[in-house]
C-alpha cells in the first residue's frame, strides 16, 4: 500500500510542481506591471490621437468597483477607487459600441457627470467591453482650444477603445491566473509537505526494517546503513537519475533481508564454514529476492537489484552466475559497497583490514568480482572526502584513522588510473 501511496504522490508532486512552474513563467512572461504600463501606452496615444491633456481608464471589479489603472491630468477623484451601485452598471452595460458626449438630453451622460465621472463640457466616457461583458470604462478630456469631437474623432476613438479592451480583459485573466496560481501554491505546499512526511515515515521504516536484519548478527550492527550510504555516494557521483538512486538506496538497506531466515549460528560463526553452511549462506539474495518481489515499491527493480548483489562481473558469483553485461548496475554498485563495508568491518572471523589493504584487494579483484568503473567511482569519492572536497562525507567517518591521508591519496590515485586504464 506504501508503495502505491508513493507512486500516486510521485505523481501528483511532479504534476502540481508543472504547473506551478507554468504559471511562475507566465507571470514573468505577463506581469502585472506590463499590464499596466501596456494600458497607459494605450492611454498615451489616445490622448495623443485626439488631442487632449485628460484620460483616465478604469477596471471593472467583480464587486463593482471601478479601479483606476491609469490617468494623466485628472483630479485627484478620478484617481481612486468608485463604487458603482448595481443600477449604474446596468445602465452601463446595456450600451454597445456606442460613445458617450455631451448631447444634451442624454440621460446616461447626466447620470455620468452626477457621478463625478466627468468633469467639464466637451468629455467622452467610452464602455469598454469584452465578451459582452462590461470590464471597464475610458473617460477621454476635452481636446485642445475647446474643438468639438468629429465623427471621426469618435470612429478613431471606438476603433482604440476596442483595443484597450482587449487589453483590460488580458488584464483580467492575468488576476484571476495569480489567484489561481497562488491557490495552487499554497495546495503544492500542503501536498509536499504530505509527500515528504509519506516518504519519511517510509524510509525510516525501511530503515527500521534493517535494523532489525542486522540485529540478528551483532558482527553486522550498521552494516545495512553503510552500505546504503556508500551505494548512495556512489550513484550520486555517477549522476544517475534520482529514481534510480532511491532504488539503490532501498534495495541496499534491504539486500541482506534474505539471512532472516539464517540460522543465527551460521551467521556468528567464527571459524570457517562447512560447504553446507556456506550454501546456507548463498541462499540469502534469493531469499531476500523472494520477500522484497511481493512489495510494491515505488522505485523499479529493488527486489532484483538485492538478488545479484553478490554476483562476480566475471560469472563466478551467486546466485545466478550472470557476467557484467547481465548484471543491473545498481547491484553492482551494492556489490561494491558491500564488500567495501565488510573489508573495513570487524568480522567473526577476522579484525577489520587496514584501508590500504582493502584498497588493494578492490586492485586485485577488478573485472573478476568488481566492476572497475563503479571501483573507481568509491575511489575517487574517498580522494575528495580525504581533501575536504565534500562537506558532508559518508565513507571517511566509516574508517578507523590508522592511515595516513596523504599516502592514501597518492594511492588512490594510481590506483583510478590501473582501474580506468587496464
Amino acid at each position: 500500500m506504501k508503495g502505491k501511496k508513493g507512486i500516486k504522490d510521485t505523481e501528483t508532486a511532479r504534476l502540481l510542481f508543472a504547473l506551478s512552474s507554468l504559471g511562475e513563467l507566465i507571470q514573468d512572461a505577463i506581469s502585472a506591471g506590463e499590464v499596466r504600463e501596456s494600458v497607459r501606452s494605450s492611454l498615451y496615444r489616445i490622448m495623443g490621437a485626439m488631442p487632449t491633456s485628460r484620460g483616465a481608464v478604469f477596471t471593472l471589479e467583480e464587486n463593482g468597483i471601478l479601479t483606476p489603472i491609469a490617468s494623466k491630468g485628472v483630479t485627484a477623484h478620478l484617481r481612486k477607487d468608485i463604487r458603482l451601485d448595481p443600477s449604474s452598471i446596468a445602465k452601463l452595460s446595456k450600451i454597445k459600441n456606442t460613445i458617450i458626449g455631451e448631447r444634451k438630453g442624454q440621460p446616461i451622460f447626466a447620470w455620468a457627470r452626477g457621478s463625478g465621472l466627468v468633469e467639464d463640457g466637451g468629455e467622452i466616457l467610452i464602455p469598454l467591453q469584452a465578451k459582452g461583458r462590461l470590464i471597464g470604462l475610458l473617460i477621454v478630456g476635452r481636446k485642445f482650444g475647446g474643438e468639438v469631437y468629429t465623427k471621426r474623432d469618435r470612429e478613431l476613438l471606438t476603433a482604440m477603445a476596442h483595443s484597450l479592451a482587449v487589453n483590460l480583459y488580458n488584464y483580467r485573466l492575468f488576476q484571476e491566473l495569480v489567484r489561481t496560481n497562488e491557490e495552487l501554491r499554497k495546495k503544492i505546499d500542503e501536498n509536499r509537505r504530505l509527500y515528504e512526511n509519506l516518504e519519511g515515515i517510509y524510509h525510516d521504516t525501511i530503515k527500521a526494517l534493517a535494523a532489525a536484519i542486522d540485529a540478528k548478527d551483532p558482527w553486522t550492527k550498521g552494516h545495512s546503513d553503510r552500505v546504503a550510504r556508500i551505494s548512495v555516494a556512489i550513484a550520486r557521483e555517477m549522476k544517475l537519475p534520482e529514481e534510480d538512486v532511491r532504488a539503490i538506496h532501498i534495495a541496499s538497506h534491504l539486500h541482506d533481508i534474505g539471512k532472516i531466515v539464517t540460522e543465527t549460528n551460521i551467521l556468528t560463526k567464527k571459524g570457517k564454514l562447512t560447504p553446507e553452511e556456506y550454501e546456507e549462506i548463498k541462499r540469502h539474495p534469493v531469499t531476500s529476492y523472494e520477500i522484497l518481489s511481493k512489495i510494491r515499491f515505488p522505485y523499479p527493480d529493488v527486489a532484483l537489484l538485492t538478488r545479484h548483489h553478490h554476483e562476480w562481473v566475471n560469472g563466478s558469483g551467486y546466485p545466478d552466475g550472470l557476467k557484467r553485461e547481465d548484471l543491473p548496475l545498481g547491484s553492482r554498485i551494492i556489490a561494491v559497497a558491500d564488500a567495501f563495508d565488510a573489508m573495513i568491518s570487524d568480522r567473526p572471523y577476522r579484525s577489520a583490514l587496514p584501508l590500504e589493504k582493502t584498497l588493494r584487494n578492490f586492485l586485485d579483484y577488478a573485472r573478476r568480482q568488481f566492476d572497475p568503473e563503479i571501483s573507481a567511482v568509491l575511489m575517487r569519492i574517498l580522494k575528495k572526502e580525504l581533501n575536504g572536497e565534500i562537506p558532508s562525507p559518508d565513507i571517511v567517518p566509516l574508517l578507523k584513522d590508522n592511515f595516513d591521508p596523504c599516502y592514501i591519496v597518492d594511492f588512490l590515485d594510481k590506483i583510478i588510473e590501473t582501474l580506468l586504464n587496464n
